[in-house]
């Protein structure tokens, strides 16, 4: 009776056993089975087949990047950024911190793969210009308006002390720390120039190599001509003859704040200020634009020439000669150009008259 009655017992304690191990072994299977249905929604393509603009601000928690996500058809649920984020610290021992910024989300991107590129901080940039030759004020303008900076810009940086560049910049950088860096671009750039310069130039310091630049950079919007033009300014400058430049009469009358909507006149060529040079000799007492790395290339290494002249031949180059005769002949030609283009834009403006009319 006692044997049949313990094996009764452990006929129920097996069977309890077996169910039990069902159960671990069926539960342990969904698991898998949700983890690899979890992992599977996680990492799929997205949905969307078009790129998507995110904004994150500073302190936005998981829920909040889900929301937006979702708002935006990136991901199906927001719950899903939050999945992502367990499964992030369960399996891969990885806590992803998504930082604030502006996210270009490419299209089809998964939810791993958009929480990736928030953590390793892979921001949006973009690019603003600062064009050779824009004098401070220009320059501290276009960072004061830009909608894509932060932060103000208190002062005017000094004429001459920004080297002009591409930038590429997330939405939100700081406007004081962007002119710190054109300062500091500027400054290594012509320590490098300055240790490398050529013999026996006309003035002994780089503030001296940034003013003749600056002039190199206003005279000659052609790239090739930058070295020619700087030679013929050290020339003259080595032979004690007047700079004669008219961007430097400019800058005399417009400070860099403005463009001068007219052509020079002779009284202005006349009046004393110090950056007329036609009447001063040397350099003007400081930079007239922010030149860029090749003007400082140039007149730190101009190549050899025995020129002391040049004209605009009317095609945006200019006609150089080394003698003053030959100058002449040069100017004279440039003076029947403006005339015949002058010529011509009255005959093309009596023309579109007279269609008008009709």
């Amino acid at each position: 009776m006692k044997a049949k009655l313990s094996h009764e017992r452990e006929g129920r304690g097996g069977a309890r056993g077996r169910l039990l191990l069902i159960a671990a072994f069926g539960g342990f299977a969904l698991f898998v089975a949700c983890g690899a249905a979890l992992y599977y929604v996680l990492n799929a393509k997205g949905a969307r087949h078009a790129p998507a603009i995110l904004n994150i601000s500073y302190g936005s928690s998981a829920r909040s990047v889900g929301r937006q996500l979702e708002a935006r058809d990136v991901i199906a649920s927001s719950h899903l950024v939050r999945f992502a984020l367990v499964w992030s610290r369960l399996f891969h021992r990885e806590s992803l911190t998504l930082k604030a910024g502006e996210y270009r989300i490419a299209p089809e991107a998964s939810v791993m793969e958009i929480l990736r590129q928030m953590h390793d901080g892979r921001v949006l940039l973009h690019k603003i210009t600062f064009p050779e030759g824009w004098s401070s004020f220009q320059i501290a303008e276009m960072i004061r308006q830009s909608p894509l900076l932060e932060g103000e810009l208190p002062e005017t940086p000094p004429e001459g002390s920004l080297l002009p560049e591409t930038w590429l910049l997330p939405r939100g950088a700081s406007r004081r720390e962007l002119a710190r860096h054109l300062r500091q671009r500027q400054d290594e750039a012509l320590d490098a120039l300055w240790k490398k310069r050529g013999p026996l130039l006309p003035f002994s310091t780089p503030r001296e190599a940034v003013i003749l630049a600056s002039i190199v950079e206003k005279e000659t919007g052609l790239p090739q001509e930058r070295g020619r033009v700087a030679a013929v300014f050290i020339n003259r400058l080595t032979r004690g003859m007047k700079l004669e430049a008219d961007s430097t009469v400019i800058y005399g009358i417009t400070k860099g704040r403005r463009k001068l909507d007219r052509p020079l006149w002779t009284k202005d060529l006349r009046r004393k200020n110090p950056y007329n040079t036609y009447l001063i000799k040397g350099l003007p007492p400081t930079p007239i634009a922010n030149p860029g790395a090749d003007a400082l290339a140039a007149a730190l290494n101009p190549p050899f020439s025995e020129e002391l002249y040049f004209v605009a031949d009317g095609t945006g180059g200019h006609r150089f000669a080394k003698t003053l005769e030959e100058h002449q002949k040069n100017v004279r030609a440039w003076r029947r150009w403006q005339k015949e283009a002058a010529r011509k834009n009255s005959l093309l403006g009596a023309r579109r008259a007279a269609e008008t009319k009709d």
